[in-house]
């Protein structure tokens, strides 16, 4: 120890206050600690909890409740003009044969060569 630092010197009233303050300190129980903060952190994660599993529990019950039954049936077919175009391997392809051949048949218009 250098000289500049001391230790103080307490008289008896001052260790006793001192004492006294460590075993009020050491008496209180921390908020973390309190039964009221264990319910309330208990009662928060399980409204978290509850707030994640809800819509897939309402999702999983809702379901296919014959709403969505006949949907497929209802589609309506557009007239299109056929037409006659060149694919990328120089082949002419007709929108009237590859209706015939398929169901569903998409179109993807580029701009310019792939």
């Amino acid at each position: 120890m250098s000289e500049n630092e001391q230790i103080p010197d307490y008289n008896e009233r001052e260790l006793a206050e001192i004492d006294e303050l460590n075993r009020l300190s050491d008496s209180k129980t921390q908020i973390t600690q309190s039964k009221l903060w264990k319910r309330l952190t208990t009662f928060v994660a399980a409204i978290i909890v509850l707030s994640l599993l809800l819509p897939i529990v309402v999702l999983i019950l809702a379901g296919n409740d014959g709403r969505n039954e006949g949907k497929d049936s209802t589609l309506t077919t557009i007239p299109v003009p056929d037409f006659e175009l060149i694919d990328t391997d120089n082949n002419r392809v007709r929108l009237s044969t590859e209706l015939g051949n398929n169901s569903i048949v998409i179109l993807l218009f580029y701009r310019g060569f792939f």
